[in-house]
């Protein structure tokens, strides 16, 4: 018995270690378990971000849409330098890495650094990102935004645009307020954007409630809904794709006996939606076959089948056996693709071409494997919708056909061309491949360029924060349009106006210009002036800014070369002209200019006293300043700067034109009575500031012009120096920055600002 009670006791005794150790056990495994969801446990002040993410909710075999998702892998590896996580669905048909590996080499995605690369299940998931990016085929985005940048790309909305399927106001007012949670909508063609457009204007007009609504009503509803939304703007650039620079091997000889001829059509096997069309398209190939029995024909049709469509796959192969010359290859690799494309000389697009009503979701949304055959010389011949519509823009009407009779009969009319009609159609193939060639680069750069930066590995910490400050000051996107041009006033009838000169893309531009009314007022007109390449997204950025005046900077200048001063046509010399200060208005008095690099601080106040004056810009510094020197004294590297720009005299401070208060009338009265007396290369501010000193026009003094604008600091300026220090509570915060990350680079070199003093002071 004593016995028994000794064990007891011993058994007493362990239980609170037996307890610790159980709980010691649960907290590792708990910790265990949130090291593999997020990485790590403590981060730095800044970098839990440091990640970027894209989810795709669609299972990745080969296709465009895949590509699109790799290229974007690489290219965000590039920018920030961060891993990046592909989220999948659990059932997703690729989960493991190799998986993807062998993916991106069948599409051709070449610079992803995999050690920087995971898949992970959507529900693993990091709190917050750097960038988000999300991929759909539906209007509003699935999943919520967890990025400092968030881009959702649209392939095509289709399930709102089936008549069948009911959308009710529970499912688009939980959407769209997902939607407002985004920063870009990227979509892939002009096609996709107009039919965007469309279908969020008609689920905007049937979620958001009228404004007769109770406020009762409203409370239980959605009141978000009833302000301003904030939707993201949308953007369209041209897909990623390979160009095939590569020599034909079997350009068929035309008007020959004995001539062979080879079609190809790459795409997937599947039966559905944005189908190929393969039963339809071996029909037009029977038929042509007919119509050209001393023709050799061959038409391969390449591809991956996709899961759970075999069966399909298995009656277009008897359709093919049964036709003769139809070869098919239902996993092809990159070197097979490459083959196909060497050995081939017509290349058809047939997307939607077994449609017979007209759902602008069964059509090729853009074609990237139309373009990359293009690239390689192949004529296309393609159905007339979408995408492919605008590739073949210039390319004769017979080639863009409607059915598949009459695939059959365009592509005979197109063998039996002269070699010559032929030969020049293969160029103009070539040439469209590679203007479409250059536009996923320099649009995901665009996407990444805030006041003129680039993002940058050495800069992502600065640039994230500095864009998440500038995004809350944007002006929410009303409900009703902006009023059109016709029905404002003359611009005539102005004596203010804002003037806005870039051929940039920049994200800044609506935060900028919503900054600006607050401090001006609406009497204060914008003149925007865009060229051919970025006037949709300027015109996007400025949605619901009333009465804004666009000029086409293509109408005054050659923009091939952009704007630098060393070509004679160009912005120098349009703005030293009188006729463009006219296009103002002819009563205007007060023009504030700006450009892309431009940034009004929230605090910085605006002066009315400034109109007084015929010219206010920033202060120009002696030091570093080789307008200073004898033109024959600057070095070599001044000259694309100033080029033949006459010297600055030495007590002439005030300054930069890029952005400046300027009178008006003042403009036309130098350019009228000097125009003889300045070359084309001449810097345009210099060339004002030179004559409106010598005339004595009332100029500020370098006190105001410190006041108004900051773009560098000089030594002799206590102002400046008090930035430099990181004394921001000692000096007034001025009316502008010119460059932001520039004067964020000078006071960061000393070491002394603190970063978010820096932050709070500008943004």
């Amino acid at each position: 018995m004593r016995f028994k009670t000794c064990r007891r006791s011993r058994r007493a005794r362990l239980q609170p270690a037996f307890r610790i150790s159980i709980v010691v056990l649960a907290c590792c495994y708990a910790c265990y378990l949130y090291v593999s969801r997020y990485g790590t446990i403590v981060e730095e002040s800044g970098s839990s971000h440091r990640y970027s993410a894209i989810y795709t909710p669609i299972n990745l075999t080969p296709g465009g849409g895949e590509k699109v998702i790799l290229s974007f892998v690489s290219k965000f590896q590039q920018l920030t330098n961060e891993r990046v996580d592909l989220l999948v669905k659990p059932k997703n048909v690729c989960v493991k890495v190799q998986c993807v590996k062998v993916l991106a080499k069948k599409l051709q995605v070449n610079g992803i650094d995999w050690r920087k690369f995971s898949v992970k299940a959507v529900n693993r998931a990091r709190p917050k990102y750097n960038v988000w990016f999300s991929i759909a085929n539906i209007l509003l985005p699935q999943v919520e935004s967890r990025g400092r940048l968030n881009i959702y790309h649209c392939q095509f909305p289709m399930s709102e645009i089936n008549k069948n399927k009911v959308i009710t106001v529970n499912k688009l007012v939980p959407g769209i307020r997902r939607l407002t949670g985004y920063d870009i909508v990227y979509v892939n063609s002009h096609y996709t954007k107009s039919w965007y457009e469309r279908i969020l204007v008609s689920a905007k007009a049937a979620a958001l409630p009228t404004r007769k609504f109770t406020t009762k009503l409203k409370d239980s509803y959605a009141p978000e809904l009833f302000e301003q939304i904030h939707l993201p703007r949308i953007v369209h650039f041209s897909p990623p794709f390979q160009l095939q620079a590569m020599e034909k091997v079997n350009s068929f000889v035309l008007h020959g006996k004995g001539r062979n001829v080879r079609i190809l059509l790459i795409g997937r096997f599947f039966k559905g939606s944005q189908g190929k069309g393969h039963p339809f398209v071996i029909k037009a190939f029977s038929m042509l076959k007919k119509s050209l029995p001393g023709v050799r024909l061959k038409l391969e049709l390449l591809g991956h089948v996709v899961k759970g469509h075999e069966m399909y796959l298995r009656y277009v192969r008897l359709q093919a056996l049964w036709t003769g010359g139809v070869y098919i290859n239902a996993n092809a690799d990159e070197n097979a693709v490459r083959s196909a494309i060497r050995a081939a000389d017509i290349v058809w697009s047939t997307t939607g071409i077994h449609e017979e009503g007209l759902d602008p979701g069964n059509a090729e949304h853009f074609g990237l494997a139309l373009l990359e055959c293009m690239s390689a010389g192949l004529v296309p011949v393609v159905v007339n919708r979408g995408g492919p519509r605008e590739i073949l823009e210039g390319f004769p009407d017979y080639l863009k056909v409607v059915s598949y009779v009459e695939l059959a009969t365009s592509t005979k009319q197109l063998i039996l061309a002269t070699h010559e009609e032929f030969k020049d159609l293969s160029m103009l193939a070539r040439s469209r491949a590679e203007h479409f060639s250059t536009q996923f680069d320099s649009g995901v750069a665009s996407l990444f360029t805030l006041f003129g930066q680039k993002l940058t590995p050495q800069n992502r910490d600065v640039w994230f924060a500095i864009r998440a400050r500038i995004a809350r000051y944007e002006r929410g996107f009303p409900l009703e349009p902006a009023l059109d041009i016709n029905a404002c006033p003359s611009i005539h009838e102005d004596m203010k106006a804002i003037l806005y000169f870039d051929d940039r893309y920049e994200y800044a531009l609506r935060a900028t210009a919503t900054q600006l009314v607050q401090k001006l007022g609406e009497e204060w007109r914008f003149h925007v002036w865009h060229t051919d390449s970025n006037v949709v997204f300027v015109r996007d950025s400025l949605q619901g800014f009333d009465c804004v005046v666009y000029h086409s900077i293509s109408s005054l200048i050659d923009t091939k070369h952009g704007f630098d001063p060393r070509y004679k046509s160009n912005y120098n010399r349009v703005w030293k002209s009188e006729e463009f200060w006219l296009s103002l208005g002819k009563n205007v008095k007060h023009v504030l200019t700006f450009q892309s690099d431009a940034w009004f601080p929230p605090l910085g106040k605006f002066r009315t006293d400034w109109l007084q004056l015929d010219y206010i810009g920033a202060p120009w510094c002696h030091e570093g300043n080789w307008g200073y020197l004898d033109i024959d004294a600057r070095p070599e590297e001044a000259v694309r700067m100033l080029h033949d720009t006459r010297k600055i005299p030495h007590d002439v401070r005030v300054g930069n034109g890029g952005v400046s208060l300027r009178n008006s009338q003042t403009m036309r009265v130098i350019a009228r009575e000097y125009a003889e007396n300045t070359t084309s290369q001449e810097n345009e501010d210099v060339y004002f500031v030179f004559y409106l000193n010598q005339d004595k026009y009332t100029i500020a003094d370098i006190t105001e012009a410190t006041a108004f604008s900051l773009e560098v600091m000089c030594k002799d300026i206590v102002q400046h120096q008090s930035y430099l220090s990181g004394h921001f509570k000692d000096a007034p915060v001025p009316f502008l920055l010119h460059k932001p990350f520039d004067i964020f680079k000078q006071v960061h070199q000393k070491g002394e600002v603190d970063y978010d003093s820096f932050l709070n002071f500008f943004f």
